[in-house]
């Protein structure tokens, strides 16, 4: 596992995770996880949350990643990794009924998911974790993953609203860093 500060607007450095918390309760283990690094970052301007009390019906979020991004003639991902941050648009589409998790050992609960598709614009592998922004620029969800081939299906998120009282808490207990 690895994680990477600054990549935006660049140039980006590897940083080294010291600890980590993940979600969990009487089902298991959910998809979203913090990490401590070393050393911690102070350049970086915290992300904004949405106010969770009032959840606004979003129909286009924006997605950053460092994934693959081109495919072969069957749209199959091809490993490679872009030069830069690829950055898009995409529209926010229901989640199927009884979404499950695509090879993941982690849980994507239904109503904690969102669910974004866009013709010809995809998420892959190296975006996992990545923040999902609304036009409010504040971070709503936390990307983990789609099972289909390459531009073919929804990618999912899981909302940042579902685990908000487990973020502060953890924040707030770790002192902010």
């Amino acid at each position: 596992m690895s994680a990477y500060v600054g990549i935006h607007p660049g140039p980006g450095r590897m940083v080294t995770i010291i600890d980590h918390k993940i979600f969990e309760d009487q089902t298991g283990k959910h998809d979203i996880m913090l990490l401590k690094i070393d050393p911690p970052e102070n350049k970086i301007k915290p992300v904004v949350f949405p106010k969770c009390t009032r959840r606004k019906k979003m129909d286009v979020i924006q997605i950053a990643g460092h994934g693959g991004y081109t495919v072969d003639v069957n749209y199959n991902k091809l490993p490679d990794e872009p030069p830069h941050l690829q950055c898009a648009k995409m529209h926010v589409v229901e989640c199927e009924l009884n979404l499950h998790p695509c090879n993941s050992a982690c849980l994507w609960p239904n109503g904690n998911t969102m669910c974004y598709k866009e013709p010809r614009v995809d998420i892959c592998k190296g975006d996992s974790g990545g923040g999902v922004m609304a036009k409010n620029n504040k971070i709503h969800g936390v990307h983990v993953g789609g099972c289909e081939p390459a531009c073919t299906g929804p990618t999912i998120s899981l909302k940042v609203c579902s685990y908000i009282g487990w973020i502060n808490q953890v924040i707030t207990r770790s002192n902010g860093k």
